[in-house]
């Protein structure tokens, strides 16, 4: 009678716990829901070396930097759109633009 009462009460704990997603896990609580809304987003980016952590420098002996500009329209309910555009030595000019991607996401 006393395992089946411990049985019991494990299975039960078990049923009404939360498991967590990883979006949930990930995004920050305090933040508004994007779900409706476009997210535009700069990240600069420096290659670092994995062997020593020191950033790669190139032929000018400058750090190798870039910067990747998102574009996120999340306002097309079937099919949500990203663009990416790619800028080479850390600046942001129609000059140092190397690609530009448009992907397709599917709701």
């Amino acid at each position: 009678m006393k395992y089946l009462f411990f049985l019991t009460l494990i299975v039960s704990q078990q049923a009404f716990s939360y498991i967590p997603t990883l979006e949930s896990l990930l995004r920050n609580g305090t933040n508004i829901d994007t779900e409706d809304n476009t997210v535009f987003t700069n990240l600069k980016i420096t290659e670092i070396d994995p062997e020593n952590n020191q950033p790669i420098l190139d032929e000018e002996n400058k750090e190798k930097k870039s910067i990747i500009k998102l574009l996120t329209v999340n306002s097309y309910k079937v099919s949500p759109m990203l663009c990416q555009v790619n800028y080479a030595d850390g600046v942001l000019s129609n000059n140092k633009m190397a690609n530009l991607k448009q992907i397709e996401m599917s709701a």
